[in-house]
């Protein structure tokens, strides 16, 4: 070689091995471990109340630890508990499943609830508002039907106004000449009376207007609240509080507006009738008109009695356990995460078992054969390369430097060289 092809060969790139990427195992069990772990980590900040330094400790805490239990626990199931199941340790196999499923179900246990319940927390405050918004419409219009002992209570009072200017003028009641007499002034105080009542009334009236005015505004508020993207859900739900306690303060009130019991405790006296002294046929005359005032009264008063319903109870704190009841709006994000937690390791676990399984069924059926077992490469380069096989020899029997096979080159049935025969041999 000369000088000068010595340079030029010189001169060439020296290429590096390539490098091999690591075994799957070795990438998708810390991965979903440590996934689930920082999954877990935020969701306990949704979870348990909390924002002080002891609390952030305690959260990443339990994330590395379920990190570190999650790797751990799959990854002795997959590769120590499948090959001891491949060659029919059922024990291994019921405790490999198992243990997947009991890490999977606690991480989902934590990872699902902690994703959704600020959602499950503003979709129940919804949910309390719509039930709320149609109570405050159901006793506002109950509120609205008590009005009519109103126009009832206003033409009682007319009639005994007029018939006691009757009984002044022309002494329509009583049947004599008219003028102020005991009559008279019976009459006068009737009609007083149906006055004073008719006053309550149309104040109850308009109190009752006013406070289904402010119903109004506070459930508007209320609306308001629930929609403030601004604040997060623990303030949103504590301002929906606030105006959930004036609310039933509120509907107490536009119950009480109209007295509706005061009107029929009048209608009772209507019914009961007066007394005039000495006046006989008068007195007839008058409960006559007293009594019929009175039935009218008290069957609108009894129909417009309000129904005793309490208002929906707002909804208790938002837990874990209230996520699974609304698993069906968030099913996406459930499914995932249970694919993660729980049916990914198991998937692992399975085809790695199947593939033990067709590894060993594959030199099983060499060894009937005559011929030495396949060697495989290993599921993890941490795997026993030198694992007994069912037949006495390693998985992977070991090769030597110089070529040859242990046993002095026989085979693992006691047949020396190949089963072929040698082209040497014909010479």
């Amino acid at each position: 070689m000369t000088s000068t092809d010595h340079k030029s060969t010189s001169r060439e790139p020296v290429e590096l091995p390539r490098q091999k990427l690591p075994p799957f195992l070795d990438l998708a069990l810390p991965g979903v471990a440590i996934g689930s772990s920082i999954i877990l980590t935020t969701g306990l900040f949704a979870i348990v109340e909390g924002s002080d330094f002891l609390a952030y400790a305690k959260f990443i805490a339990i994330g590395i630890m379920a990190a570190i239990v999650s790797y751990g626990v799959n990854k002795l199931a997959i590769e120590n508990g499948a090959p001891l199941a491949a060659r029919r340790f059922r024990g291994a196999a019921l405790a490999s499943v198992l243990s997947i499923l009991a890490v999977g179900s606690g991480l989902f246990a934590g990872t699902y609830p902690g994703l959704v319940l600020p959602h499950v927390a503003e979709r129940q405050l919804q949910e309390h508002g719509i039930a709320l918004d149609n109570h405050i419409a159901a006793q506002t219009a109950s509120s609205a039907q008590a009005s009519r002992i109103v126009p009832a209570l206003r033409a009682i009072v007319g009639d005994l106004q007029e018939k006691a200017a009757c009984e002044i003028a022309s002494g329509c009641v009583s049947g004599s000449s008219g003028g102020y007499g005991t009559v008279a002034r019976a009459m006068e105080e009737l009609a007083g009376r149906a006055a004073a009542i008719g006053r309550e009334v149309d104040a109850g009236l308009a109190a009752r207007q006013t406070h289904a005015g402010t119903l109004n505004a506070l459930m508007s508020d209320f609306q308001t609240a629930l929609a403030d993207e601004n604040a997060n859900i623990r303030e949103r739900r504590s301002q929906a509080q606030v105006i959930d306690a004036k609310i039933r303060q509120e509907l107490g009130e536009l119950g009480e507006a109209l007295p509706v019991t005061l009107v029929s405790a009048y209608a009772e006296e209507l019914q009961g009738g007066a007394d005039i002294a000495g006046r006989t046929d008068t007195t007839v005359r008058l409960n006559g008109i007293l009594v019929r005032h009175g039935e009218s009264l008290s069957v609108v008063a009894a129909s417009s009695a309000q129904p005793l319903t309490s208002a929906p109870a707002f909804p208790k704190r938002t837990g874990v356990s209230d996520t699974f009841a609304y698993i069906g709006s968030f099913l996406p994000i459930a499914a995932v995460a249970a694919t993660v937690d729980l049916i990914f390791p198991v998937t692992l676990w399975f085809y790695t078992y199947w593939q033990l399984v067709w590894r060993k069924h594959i030199q099983l059926h060499e060894l009937e054969l005559g011929d030495s077992p396949s060697p495989v490469e290993p599921l993890s380069p941490r795997a026993d390369r030198n694992a007994p096989h069912p037949g006495g020899e390693p998985l992977h029997p070991p090769h030597h430097g110089d070529g040859k096979r242990p046993n002095g080159g026989r085979r693992a049935n006691g047949h020396a060289g190949s089963n072929h025969r040698t082209r040497g041999g014909d010479h």
